[in-house]
């Protein structure tokens, strides 16, 4: 998965998993390409592991060249605890972004603990 992806969610996933309840935590991973292959299986592991506490990711793909960031969205497909949002690029107002990263799946997933 692209160099630091598979790191930050195992690294997360590690940190918590053993620990005392938390308050809910959101992991943000800003990627501009795609991922696929060996690496995609133990991202998904772990976000699939982490589902049970109170642990959301989200994906934003930044690119301007077209990338479709097909792996990403599989997993927020696959994941209620994984959203992914596409820029295209940097010029957003902090307000745009926020909107974005705060959805209905997040909320919905917060509510759970």
């Amino acid at each position: 998965m692209g160099f630091g992806k598979k790191k930050v969610v195992e690294t997360v996933y590690d940190t918590v998993i053993d620990g005392a309840p938390l308050d809910p935590v959101l992991v943000k991973v800003v990627t501009d390409g795609d991922n696929a292959g060996e690496e995609y299986s133990a991202v998904a592991r772990a976000i699939t592991n982490a589902a049970s506490r109170p642990i959301f990711f989200v994906f934003a793909g930044v690119n301007n060249q077209g990338e479709q960031f097909k792996t990403l969205v599989r997993l927020e497909k696959e994941n209620s605890n994984v959203s992914f949002i596409k820029f295209n690029g940097f010029g957003l107002s902090d307000d745009e972004v926020y909107n974005k990263i705060i959805t209905d799946k997040l909320i919905t997933f917060i509510k759970k603990f």
